[in-house]
């Protein structure tokens, strides 16, 4: 007799994966309405983004500048330039073969930013299209990972087209797959890290809007931002750390076959650096409230929430760990 409708996590997990993708809106949407039915879903996602080809072109080439100086200031930084050289060597491997970077230390640093742009996107592309709707051969655990990458793909995916700097943004999650991600999960602060930033994929790459005077309701207070360069600072640097954690999470999920990954995680400083990301997205939170016009702010603020909030799921979604200090590296078995 089964007993699967008395366990509460393959039900979350259930309703997550039905609604992840069968009846996603055009991959050109930002739209999540596909993804659940409730009537208390719909409430709070009625501001649907404009479609891609009105506002979203507009502030295209900025978001693409915006994650390249975050993306090109971990690269630079002698604190994490190792974190990126790993990263790209992982997820180059997803790579076709004709486009792989030549020699054995070769990475993604190694080519002009029109070319990485190239490469990125193939392997955001490749990874889409890999694994995501197939049966899992692992446990329920396994499933939770599968699910939460299908969510977070599905919005990646939606956003591609509009936002080619989704490739550059979201590398590293599109090169995820779930059975290396699950015991990543069951640690603490990486799994309140994935809660956090892959629910606020959407957020993320909308924020660009936030350089275009018509998201604004006071034409003077814009100008004097652009002026003191304050907006692009602030998004560079919110943005710089989604790519930190984003990277951390790829070397800690490679790390089982992965010396060179296993080094750079920063376990030690993970619990901060998730902190800093709360702080940093309430810091863009405000400013989109206090400066916004009523439309922008609508779209914007209904997409900053972490990702059991967006999805419906409760603490049961992503298993909790039992005895695992925070900031400490888990047992990685794939």
């Amino acid at each position: 007799m089964s007993h699967d409708h008395e366990n509460p996590l393959k039900r979350l997990v259930g309703r997550l994966r039905s609604n992840s993708h069968p009846k996603r809106t055009s991959p050109t949407s930002p739209t999540r309405s596909g993804r659940r039915s409730t009537s208390s879903s719909a409430t709070r996602r009625s501001a649907t983004p404009p479609s891609p080809s009105s506002h979203h072109v507009k502030d295209a080439p900025v978001s693409l500048s915006l994650w390249s100086a975050a993306y090109d200031t971990l690269r630079d930084r002698p604190a994490t330039a190792g974190l990126v050289i790993a990263y790209e060597g992982i997820v180059a491997q997803v790579l076709p073969e004709h486009m792989k970077p030549a020699g054995i230390n070769s990475t993604l640093r190694d080519h002009p930013d029109s070319r990485r742009q190239q490469l990125v996107t193939a392997i955001a592309v490749a990874g889409l299209r890999k694994g995501r709707g197939r049966g899992s051969s692992g446990g329920a655990g396994d499933e939770v990972a599968r699910a939460v990458l299908d969510t977070a793909k599905a919005d990646v995916e939606g956003m591609m087209e509009a936002y080619p700097s989704t490739a550059l943004a979201w590398t590293g999650l599109c090169a995820l797959t779930p059975l290396p991600l699950d015991p990543v999960l069951r640690v603490a602060d990486m799994r309140a890290g994935v809660r956090h930033v892959f629910g606020r994929i959407q957020w993320y790459m909308l924020l660009s809007r936030l350089l275009l005077p018509s998201a604004w309701r006071d034409d003077a207070a814009f100008r004097r931002a652009q002026e003191t360069q304050q907006t692009r600072e602030m998004l560079v640097g919110l943005y710089r750390k989604v790519l930190e954690f984003e990277m951390n999470c790829v070397c800690a999920a490679a790390s089982s076959w992965n010396n060179a990954a296993k080094n750079v995680v920063g376990w030690a400083g993970l619990a901060a650096l998730v902190d800093a990301l709360r702080d940093a997205d309430a810091e863009v939170e405000g400013y989109v409230a206090r400066n916004c016009d009523e439309g922008t702010k609508a779209v914007l603020l209904g997409r900053c929430r972490d990702l059991e909030a967006a999805e419906g799921a409760a603490e049961a979604a992503v298993p909790p760990t039992r005895g695992t200090a925070r900031n400490t590296a888990p047992q990685v078995k794939v």
